[in-house]
Formats: C-alpha cells, structure tokens, sequence
C-alpha cells in the first residue's frame, strides 16, 4: 500500500485502482450497497454470469462513477 501512496502523484488513476483492490473498506454500508447493485444486475437473462464477470462489472462500475 505505502508504495502506491508513494506513487500517487505520477499515477493517480492507477494508484487509485491498486490501492481500491489492496485496500479493506472500513465501512459495511459500502459493502451493502455493492452487494445489492450485484444482486440487481443479475436478473433472470444474466443468471449464468459467472462471480469473476459480476465482480469485475461491479469494479468498473465503481471506478466510472469515481471517475478513474
């Protein structure tokens, strides 16, 4: 972690992305809200998205909206 943080400045969007995998949320109320995107985008049509594909979708989704 300390050598992304190190790196902040001449990678933002990378170190960004490296330190959103290396990291822990310290708050449930993330967690739950990405839990039930994940659960709305598996609708009857998606149903055989394997967990790596919905994990990743999920990822992208939240650097989009971060603007990463």
């Amino acid at each position: 972690i300390s050598y992304w943080h190190e790196r902040k400045r001449r990678y933002p969007h990378l170190s960004r992305m490296a330190l959103d995998f290396q990291t822990i949320q310290p708050m449930s109320a993330e967690c739950e809200r990405l839990f039930a995107a994940a659960g709305r985008m598996v609708t009857p049509l998606r149903s055989r998205l394997d967990a790596k594909i919905i994990g990743m979708c999920q990822v992208l989704r939240s650097w989009l909206r971060a603007g990463v």
